[in-house]
């Protein structure tokens, strides 16, 4: 074969630079052919001297080829370039048309809040005129019945007042007549007139009444130990001007205290050796007390510490100084008084201390005491509490005076 022939079979495609490009890999490929009839030439002894020319022939018709597919490729970029150009204009024309339609959905949604907006606000401001004119309806309904009930106070008989002011009824029945028989108590004590005088008469007996039936269920449940009923029966009774549940309240608890006149008993002459073992005995007994005491007042009165005070202040008053009265009388000589009165202020401070140690059984309760005392209009302040003092275990004044 000889080399014209050679160089026309062989063809360049753009396979042969698909790959990683080598120059000499790529000439060694391509003048291959030569090389093999040059071999062939020798072994027939055909050899001549060497000929360039058909390496001549060879790299232009490789040259040629390259310009062809030179021209093939860049016909390739070309139409790719317009096809990438036509798809950037469909697709910036997508873009524009989606970013459109984005707006608008943006601007009906703003529009549709907005819309929802307003009617929220209309309904939030109807709920208020509907509450504003139930709250007015049930004040009007409210005042009717109070001008009618006080009107049948006013008749001076008692078949012809509401059926709620009279007989047996449920504890939150008669919650509601003592709220109720309080407002008629208020209207009647400012009124003060010759023609409402059957009504003031009757409604403060009724008042009474009611009260009567209050405490009467409300001891009741302290004997029985009803913390829940008792706080609420408590807190009907509040309302109340003498707050006669905590005079009863004090009165029942300190009873519980035996009397120093039984301490002293059979005892005509009372040395100091004697007395230290009473008083001992006496003072765990209140400290004792106390501390049961404060853990019901906490839980049951919207006012513990109002009720504390009263509770120790009677404490005081009724068991402890006529103790130490008693043993200072009926002591032996003034040795015997001096030692005595000594022992009594030391076991007093002492008491009065330990009382005081046991106040968080009330502490522990005050924060829900003082739920139930806004209710009432009632300020309950921890921080003012004291339950110790030097010989007399009572709260002070300040605490006493917020209390009340």
């Amino acid at each position: 074969m000889s080399g014209q022939e050679l160089l026309s079979t062989y063809e360049l495609s753009l396979e042969d630079f698909q790959q990683e490009f080598d120059p000499k890999i790529f000439i060694q490929k391509l003048t291959s052919p030569l090389f093999s009839l040059a071999t062939d030439d020798k072994k027939n002894d055909d050899a001549k001297d060497f000929d360039p020319r058909p390496y001549q022939q060879l790299f232009e018709n490789a040259i040629d080829q390259l310009h062809v597919l030179r021209q093939q490729v860049d016909e390739d970029i070309r139409g790719l370039i317009a096809n990438t150009k036509m798809a950037e204009n469909d697709h910036k024309a997508q873009l524009k048309e989606l970013n459109s339609k984005f707006h608008m959905i943006l601007h009906k949604f703003q529009h549709l809040d907005q819309r929802i907006s307003k009617v929220s606000h209309t309904a939030v401001r109807t709920g208020q005129q509907l509450e504003s004119v139930d709250q007015n309806r049930r004040k009007t309904n409210d005042g009717k019945r109070t001008i009618r009930q006080f009107l049948e106070f006013n008749t001076g008989k008692k078949d012809k007042i509401d059926p709620i002011f009279r007989g047996e009824s449920s504890d939150n029945q008669l919650a509601k007549a003592a709220r109720q028989i309080q407002k008629l108590k208020k209207i009647a004590d400012e009124i003060q007139s010759d023609k409402t005088s059957k009504a003031t008469a009757l409604i403060h007996e009724t008042a009474k009444s009611i009260e009567k039936k209050l405490l009467k269920r409300f001891m009741a449940e302290m004997d029985a130990n009803n913390l829940k009923r008792m706080k609420d029966l408590a807190k009907t009774l509040w309302c109340f001007e003498k707050k006669q549940v905590v005079v009863d309240y004090v009165r029942r608890v300190v009873e519980t205290v035996p009397e120093p006149e039984t301490e002293m008993k059979g005892l005509s002459a009372i040395p100091p050796s004697v007395f230290r073992d009473k008083s001992k005995q006496f003072y765990a007994l209140i400290i004792k007390r106390c501390k049961e005491w404060f853990r019901v007042i906490g839980r049951v009165f919207p006012n513990p510490i109002y009720v504390t005070v009263q509770v120790l202040k009677k404490l005081f008053n009724d068991r402890i100084k006529l103790f130490i009265s008693l043993a200072v009388e009926r002591s032996d000589g003034i040795g015997d008084y001096l030692q005595v009165l000594e022992m009594a202020h030391t076991q007093t401070v002492r008491a009065a201390k330990e009382i005081e140690s046991h106040k968080n059984n009330l502490a522990l309760s005050l924060a829900e005491a003082q739920s139930s005392a806004r209710g009432l209009g009632i300020h309950v302040d921890k921080s003012s509490m004291r339950l110790a003092g030097r010989g007399n275990p009572s709260m002070s004044s300040t605490a006493e005076s917020n209390a009340n």
